[in-house]
């Protein structure tokens, strides 16, 4: 009976130390509201990116970081080159997490994606009906 037991606790052990269960909520969410309309943009840039890598061994080290994600596509994005100023429509976050030998290495990834636009006076060269907001 005892020695039953002894294996019931050394089963429970290396089923708690092996197996293992982490959750991480790469929810963000951020609104600003800006009236694109009269021509009083014009694209500069689309499908820039930015991202954010970790890995994880046995589940140990870090998750990836939004913050990290964000300001590599604020920078790759120029905002504050240029004369006039820009700002980052259409963003979307894409997360994927990759396990090689089962679930003892884990790799993941957040990548954010945005266009850039500029702000203009008054109709953008070459603005669209769509764009003009017509």
């Amino acid at each position: 009976m005892v020695r039953r037991l002894g294996f019931v606790v050394a089963g429970s052990f290396l089923v708690s130390v092996l197996g293992g269960c982490s959750s991480s909520s790469g929810v963000h969410a951020e609104q600003t509201q800006v009236h694109l309309r009269g021509g009083n943009y014009r694209v500069v840039a689309e499908s820039v990116r930015g991202t954010s890598h970790s890995l994880r061994i046995f589940g140990i080290g870090g998750g990836p970081s939004f913050a990290e994600a964000m300001g590599q596509l604020r920078s790759r994005a120029a905002l504050m080159q240029g004369g006039a100023p820009r700002a980052l429509i259409n963003l979307t976050q894409d997360e994927s997490t990759t396990m090689f030998l089962g679930p003892i290495v884990m790799a993941h990834e957040v990548v954010l994606t945005a266009d850039v636009i500029e702000f203009v006076e008054g109709p953008a060269p070459g603005a669209s009906a769509t764009a003009r907001g017509q």
